[in-house]
């Protein structure tokens, strides 16, 4: 089972553009479990099988003058043609441009569904973590406790950046394999665009994209779909706060309420 800290891969992504001088570069998150099945395979000398890939991140809210639909989609690409588990949580800038909130839950809620998982008979054998931050080493020790196998999945030092804790990296107690180095596989992970002719699934047009997900929308169908998402200003059920959401239930309640 593979366990991706989405916001830390993210952040780091453009180091690698950087170093290797690919400004375009872009993670194909279809390959990525391919990638990490097959250094499994050849370190065990055995057929491995992905149970299941779960990704954490965050989503701003409440932010001035942004627009999060275009990070929504790509969670939702993750969702529908990746196949991924999503856990999203919202990062809430109070309307305020100047207000720097922290994020919150992400590490939490990796460390929680690894160590939900391995308590569960037969759910997983080794445990991928996609990650970097020392903060994960307690983690890593608990779910070997438990009988896990442990993997890190991880960047090297680039230059004066260091993406991955090198007390993680130092630790050999933590793994049970290599370290997996996502540099190493540049060719293997690297989203490869060309643009080709695709038909519209909802309104049968033909346009040419660099869309790779199993289902393709044109620009106007988008447009429409985010329209109907639209976020709006709703007001909290319980506390009355007012917060902005994409939300279209009956019953709304804020972030705060939701996580009481």
């Amino acid at each position: 089972m593979i366990f991706i800290d989405g916001t830390w891969l993210y952040q780091n992504r453009s180091q690698i553009a950087n170093y290797f001088e690919k400004p375009d570069f872009r993670i194909d998150y279809r390959s990525l479990p391919s990638v990490i099945e097959k250094q499994l395979a050849n370190s065990l000398n055995a057929e491995i099988h992905t149970v299941r890939t779960n990704f954490f991140g965050s989503i701003p809210v409440n932010k001035p003058e942004y627009d999060p639909s275009q990070q929504q989609r790509f969670y939702d690409y993750l969702e529908r043609d990746c196949h991924y588990e999503m856990e999203i949580f919202e990062i809430d800038f109070r309307g305020n441009e100047n207000h720097t909130p922290q994020e919150k839950c992400v590490d939490v809620a990796l460390a929680s569904c690894m160590m939900y998982y391995a308590a569960l008979s037969g759910a997983y054998d080794i445990a991928a973590l996609v990650a970097g931050d020392l903060d994960y080493m307690p983690l890593l020790k608990r779910a070997r406790l438990l009988g896990k196998l442990t993997m890190l999945v991880a960047f090297k030092t680039i230059g004066d950046n260091h993406p991955t804790s090198r007390r993680l990296l130092e630790n050999h107690s933590l793994f049970d394999f290599p370290v997996v180095y996502l540099e190493d596989h540049l060719d293997e992970i690297e989203l490869k665009r060309r643009e080709r002719m695709r038909v519209c699934d909802s309104c049968k047009k033909q346009k040419f994209t660099t869309w790779e997900g199993d289902t393709f929308f044109c620009n106007d169908c988008r447009k429409d779909f985010t329209n109907n998402r639209k976020r709006q200003k709703l007001t909290c059920e319980k506390c009355g706060k007012i917060e902005e959401s994409s939300y279209q239930g009956e019953r709304f309640y804020c972030s705060d309420c939701r996580n009481v």
